[in-house]
This record gives C-alpha cells, structure tokens and sequence, in this order.
C-alpha cells in the first residue's frame, strides 16, 4: 500500500544564489541555494481528499517530460481560505 505525506512549504519562491550549473566545481550540490531558508512548512496529509501525480518520465520516447501533481484538500474549517484573516495561516494563504 503507498502512502502520501502532503506539505505544504510557504516561501518567496525559488532563487538560484550562485545559479547552479551541473559539472561546474563553482556551484558543487549540496551547497547552491535552491529557495529561501526561512520557510514554514505545513502538513496538510489529513486535510487531503485526492491527489493525482503524473509522473515526468516518457517511456515510448525513452526521456523525461514535465511532470505534474494535483493535490485536492478538504478546507471544512477555513483553514485555506485567503478570506479567513482569524487563520492560523495568515498571511502565507493568499
């Protein structure tokens, strides 16, 4: 049986300081920054109804395409909602 961990990650975005160019010893993995480090991070795993995941792999052309996830979430309580100002998510939800 699979089973899913959903997070969700609040953050400004992805920013690329050095810009990490693979095969070059300036910018070795593990080190690049990938996003911003002051994230807050939220589980949402009881809160999820469905998730789609398409996976990024083509096998009749043998290379890797864009993948996608859809992850749909009961929000019985307005703890998603951008309107709800009381929320424990505020302002992060928008």
């Amino acid at each position: 049986m699979q089973s899913l961990l959903a997070l969700l990650i609040f953050g400004n975005g992805a920013s690329f300081d050095p810009a990490l160019v693979l095969d070059d010893p300036s910018t070795p993995l593990d080190l690049a920054v990938l996003a911003d480090s002051a994230n807050d991070t939220l589980d949402v795993t009881n809160s999820v109804l469905r998730a789609n995941i398409r996976r990024a792999f083509n096998r009749t052309a043998d290379s890797f395409t864009a993948g996608s996830a859809t992850v749909r979430l009961i929000d019985t309580d307005g703890t998603f909602n951008p309107n709800n100002t009381s929320g424990l998510n505020v302002p992060s939800v928008s």
